[in-house]
């Protein structure tokens, strides 16, 4: 994932065409809903890892920097999570995990614009960001799915790295209102290690952006 970001300056170079003709910056708000899952899991148990649905919601502020280059950032909190299930003992029973992980992402994204079109635009989205993991620990649940008690039980799994890097990369689309306008982006983000060595959080966020107050 980190790869992508080799590309990035490839891409302000080419979206660099002109001088920035409108210098107006917004503060706005991000409303969405994401999926995610936790990566290095234990193969040989693992049965399924369905993607976890989510919400995220915060802060945005977009600063242009040409006509088709503008710098992006936010403050977002983002619920993430896994779900997957193994056998476990002689008798073949079935254990169901869920992990729930609370989060404030901090990105520092690139929205390049190709094209002229001052209405409808396609934007690209690129950039690395933090994000910091609320809490030393996650909340994590087993439940058998097919033992006679059917037990559940709740346990804290130690986060060991609480700020993160993590790399960004996704699509948007401007659309104009009678009164200014509102972005919808789909987005894929990466972090780094969390809940132990090489476990990384994948997310799928789809969202909009209100641009509220210009300055």
């Amino acid at each position: 994932m980190n790869r992508i970001l080799i590309f990035l300056p490839i891409l302000l170079v080419l979206s660099v065409e002109s001088k920035c003709q409108d210098s107006t910056r917004y503060i706005g708000l991000k409303l969405g809903v994401n999926s995610s899952k936790i990566t290095d899991h234990d193969k040989e148990y693992n049965v399924d890892d369905p993607l976890v649905p989510g919400f995220n919601g915060g802060i945005i502020l977009l600063s242009p920097i040409t006509k088709n280059l503008q710098f992006y950032t936010e403050l977002v909190y983002s619920l993430r999570g896994d779900k997957y299930s193994y056998y476990t003992g002689f008798n073949r029973e079935r254990t169901e995990t869920n992990i729930k992980l609370n989060s404030i992402d901090l990105p520092l994204l690139f929205r390049i614009k190709p094209g002229n079109n001052k209405k409808f635009q396609f934007q690209f989205i690129l950039g690395p960001g933090l994000t910091y993991f609320i809490g030393k620990t996650g909340i994590k649940t087993d439940k058998k799915l097919n033992s006679p008690d059917g037990f559940r039980k709740s346990i804290e799994k130690e986060i060991q790295n609480r700020v993160v890097g993590n790399s960004q990369i996704g699509l948007g689309f401007r659309i104009p209102l009678p009164q200014g306008f509102i972005i919808s982006e789909a987005r894929y983000s990466q972090t780094g290690a969390v809940l132990s060595k090489g476990a990384q959080t994948n997310t799928w966020t789809y969202a909009v952006i209100f641009p509220i107050v210009k300055f």
